[in-house]
């Protein structure tokens, strides 16, 4: 019995390994895998890193908070001389810039018909605010003569509202790269008022040139504004405690029709 207990002895012996031995883990070397993890290592050492302000400013760039479609607007192609309807994305995002989509309108609203190309393109950006953008409006301004115009209103959580005037020609011949045409033509500030939640534009078909400007806040309070587009003022016409909450939307297209009614001789 003694050479039996003798075995099991040396059997529970624990084996040392030099620290010199490669260790072999599912079967092959580790060593090429340690290597690699170094390699790795090194490269994202080499990598330039950016600051934590860079990071929120690209992150902002990214972060959309707002889109709205301009009016589908009508212009000839020089080049192929045929009528082209389109219109434009407005993307507003935290950075306070609005990103600018121009795309065509089909011709055909069929699978039947073939296949229709409406790829966006980018446009131009505009840098409306300096803060976030929270709420984007269009309107087209004398839209029975040859040289319409877009209008376009922007609203910012800083409380402030503006409104610029954009070439059509001038947009429909934009590339990425250049300027957009955008001009600031009337601004509400800021003046400690509440975040805008809500724009809206409306325009009278009896006086293209009064424009008016309806402002809903975070809140409740409900502002409407009167651009002459004749003396480029802007000038408050009323504002009243809509709502306990906030002001999320609002019809422009009423609107105009009860500051017209309001603004007709008598008789």
């Amino acid at each position: 019995m003694e050479p039996c207990s003798k075995s099991k002895k040396k059997s529970l012996k624990k084996t040392v390994k030099p620290r010199d031995e490669v260790v072999a883990v599912n079967g092959r070397n580790s060593t090429g895998n340690v290597k690699a993890s170094l390699s790795s290592n090194e490269q994202n050492k080499s990598l330039p890193l950016i600051t934590a302000k860079q990071y929120a400013c690209r992150a902002a760039h990214l972060s959309s908070l707002v889109v709205s479609w301009s009016p589908v607007v009508s212009l000839s192609d020089r080049t192929s001389c045929l009528l082209r309807h389109w219109c434009i994305l407005a993307v507003g995002s935290k950075s306070g810039n609005i990103s600018f989509w121009k795309l065509y309108k089909p011709e055909y609203y069929t699978i039947d018909a073939g296949v229709v190309t409406s790829d966006p393109m980018l446009i131009g950006v505009l840098h409306a605010h300096e803060s976030w953008v929270n709420a984007i409006t269009w309107q087209v301004l004398s839209a029975g003569s040859s040289k319409s115009s877009l209008l376009l209103a922007t609203g910012c959580s800083d409380g402030s509202v503006k409104i610029w005037l954009g070439n059509i020609e001038g947009l429909n011949q934009c590339a990425i790269g250049e300027e957009v045409p955008f001009v600031l033509v009337a601004e509400v500030a800021a003046n400690l008022s509440a975040p805008v939640s809500s724009i809206s534009l409306g325009i009278p078909a009896r006086s293209q040139h009064e424009v008016s400007l309806a402002i809903g806040r975070v809140s409740g309070l409900l502002e409407i504004w009167i651009w002459n587009a004749s003396t480029n003022k802007i000038e408050s016409s009323s504002a009243w405690h809509a709502h306990d909450q906030v002001v999320t939307g609002y019809d422009g297209l009423s609107m105009a029709i009860v500051y017209s009614a309001a603004v007709r001789p008598p008789g």
